[in-house]
C-alpha cells in the first residue's frame, strides 16, 4: 500500500469504489476535502467521521437541516475522531451559527466544548444566562451584561433600555441609532441608555396576538442592582404587542419604530386616540382633561374634535385629523410635538418604573429612587 497522498486523492476523490478501497485498508490516507457527493455519502455510510461531517455542511448549505442533523449526530458518536476532526466541527457550528439553528449547537456542545465566542452567542440568542466572563463578547456586540455599570446621563428623562436575547439587543441597538440621529420631541429630554442584556432573569411573555408582558419581581426585590437616575423602562423581548404600563415600555422586536415613538408619547400623559376598551370607558363618565390629548365633557374645548376614544361621543381630541395616538405611521406633527413639549415641562405628574416596583415590592428604596428623581428635576 505504497501509494503517495496525491495519487490517493486523485483516486478517491470522484471515485466510490476506490475511496471505499482505501477507507477500509489506508484510512490516514483520505483527505475528505473536495470529494464528490456521492463519494462521501458512500465513506459517511461506512462510518468516517469527517465525512460525515463534511456531508452535513454540504446538506446545511443545501438548506437540508434534517439530512444534515443525521450525519452529525452519528459524527457525535465517533469521540476518538476529535483530534482530526476538530476543524470541521467548528467549521460545522459556524454554519450552523449563520443559519441561526441555535439550539443544534447546544447539541454539539454538550460533546465538543465550543469556542467562548461562539458559546457566548449561542446564549445570548437563546436568552440563557452569561457570567462575568460573557461581558466581554457583550461589549463587542455592543451591549452590557452588568446592569451596575450603566450610567443615567445629562437628560431630563432617562430611559433604561433592556432585553433578554440577542434579537433583542440588536432591534434595541437599531432604535437608539434611530432615535439619538433625531431625537423626539427635542434634543436633551430624552436619553436612551446603552442597552442591557437580562437572558432569562425576568419571565416574559407575548405573542402577535398578545400584549408582551413581564414579571417584573426580581428586579423590584433587588433595588441595589439597578442604576441609579432612571426614569422609565423599555423592555425588548422576542414576542409580543407593544404597551406601556407603570412607566415601563414593553415591545416586540417585530415592533416597527413609529410604534415605539407612539409609546413614548404615553410616558408623557398621552392616551389611545383608537376606541378605548371597555374596561377603560368608565373613564368617559368623568369631567376635564384626564391626559394630554384627551378631554371628558359635555362640549368640546375651542379648536378640540371628538376623539374615538370614548364610546358615548363624551371624548375630545386636540385636533380633527389623525395623529400618531390613532395611526402611529402618523408621525410627531408639530401640534402633537409641542403638546409633548409641555408634558415633559411638568416631570412630577408622569408615573416611572420606581413607583410600579415600589408596589411590587414594598421596598422603601423605591420612594427614594422616585425622591432622587423629582430632585434632579427641581434642580
Amino acid at each position: 500500500m505504497g501509494q503517495s497522498p496525491a495519487l490517493v486523492q486523485y483516486q478517491a476523490q470522484n471515485n466510490v469504489a476506490a475511496a471505499t478501497f482505501w477507507f477500509y485498508h489506508s484510512p490516514a490516507q483520505l483527505g475528505y476535502r473536495h470529494y464528490s457527493e456521492a463519494v462521501l455519502r458512500r465513506l459517511a455510510t461506512d462510518g468516517a467521521p469527517q465525512a460525515q461531517l463534511l456531508l452535513a455542511q454540504h446538506l446545511l448549505k443545501q438548506n437540508d437541516f434534517d439530512g444534515a442533523r443525521l450525519y452529525w449526530q452519528q459524527a457525535l458518536a465517533a469521540k476518538d475522531e476529535q483530534g482530526t476532526a476538530a476543524q470541521l466541527w467548528l467549521q460545522l457550528a459556524e454554519t450552523l451559527a449563520q443559519q441561526g439553528q441555535w439550539q443544534a449547537l447546544a447539541e454539539i456542545g454538550r460533546v465538543y466544548p465550543l469556542p467562548d465566542e461562539l458559546e457566548y452567542r449561542r446564549r445570548f440568542h437563546l436568552g440563557l444566562k452569561v457570567g462575568v466572563e460573557g461581558h466581554d463578547v457583550a461589549k463587542s456586540l455592543g451591549f452590557s451584561t452588568d446592569l451596575r455599570q450603566i450610567q443615567a446621563q445629562s437628560c431630563r428623562y432617562n430611559l433604561l433600555l433592556l432585553g433578554n436575547s440577542l434579537a433583542a439587543m440588536n432591534k434595541l441597538q437599531q432604535l437608539r441609532r434611530r432615535y439619538q440621529a433625531k431625537p423626539e420631541p427635542d434634543a436633551g429630554l430624552l436619553c436612551l441608555s446603552e442597552p442591557h442584556y437580562l437572558g432569562d432573569t425576568l419571565n416574559c411573555q407575548g405573542t402577535s396576538n398578545s400584549f408582551s408582558r413581564c414579571d417584573w419581581q426580581p428586579l423590584a426585590q433587588k433595588p441595589e442592582q439597578v442604576p441609579a437616575g432612571f426614569d422609565f423602562i423599555v423592555m425588548m423581548t422576542d414576542g409580543g404587542l407593544a404597551n406601556v404600563q407603570g412607566g415601563i415600555m414593553q415591545l416586540g422586536v417585530n415592533a416597527p419604530y413609529h410604534v415605539f415613538i407612539h409609546e413614548l408619547l404615553h410616558f408623557s400623559g398621552f392616551t389611545d386616540e383608537y376606541p378605548a376598551p371597555k374596561a377603560q370607558q368608565e373613564a368617559c363618565e368623568q369631567q376635564g382633561r384626564l391626559y394630554a390629548n384627551l378631554v371628558v365633557g359635555d362640549k368640546a374645548p375651542p379648536g378640540w374634535a371628538p376623539s374615538a376614544y370614548c364610546g358615548n361621543g363624551r371624548g375630545y381630541k386636540p385636533s380633527a385629523g389623525q395623529s400618531l395616538m390613532e395611526q402611529s405611521e402618523v408621525g410627531v406633527t408639530p401640534l402633537y410635538r409641542n403638546l409633548w413639549l409641555a408634558e415633559l415641562a411638568r416631570p412630577k405628574q408622569h408615573i416611572r418604573f420606581a413607583d410600579l416596583f415600589y408596589r411590587l415590592s414594598g421596598q422603601t428604596q423605591w420612594r427614594e429612587y422616585r425622591r432622587a428623581l423629582n430632585n434632579k428635576n427641581d434642580a
